[in-house]
């Protein structure tokens, strides 16, 4: 089954590959920065409710306690502190 998935794909592939010039002309990077952005801000909520402890949390009153507001917080500074330091 995976073999034949693999057989049809290629063939829409090769069809999409022949219409991306044309669409490329379509999709600006301003387009697709606003699509970024677009799924980003919907993904906030999201975040946010992870970072108060998630909806378990919220339905045994421990939302946004101290503990998962530590832990998001240690969780965010080491995400910044990796994402600053040059790779070698």
């Amino acid at each position: 089954a995976i073999f034949g998935v693999v057989i049809a794909g290629s063939f829409v592939e090769m069809g999409v590959s022949r219409i991306l010039p044309f669409v490329k002309r379509l999709i600006t990077p301003l387009v697709t920065g606003i699509v970024v952005l677009m799924i980003g801000l919907t993904l906030i909520k999201v975040g946010l409710i992870s970072m108060g402890g998630g909806f378990g949390a919220m339905a045994n009153d421990t939302f946004a306690n101290g503990d998962n507001l530590l832990l998001s917080g240690v969780v965010l500074a080491i995400i910044v502190i990796l994402n600053r330091v040059p790779v070698v």
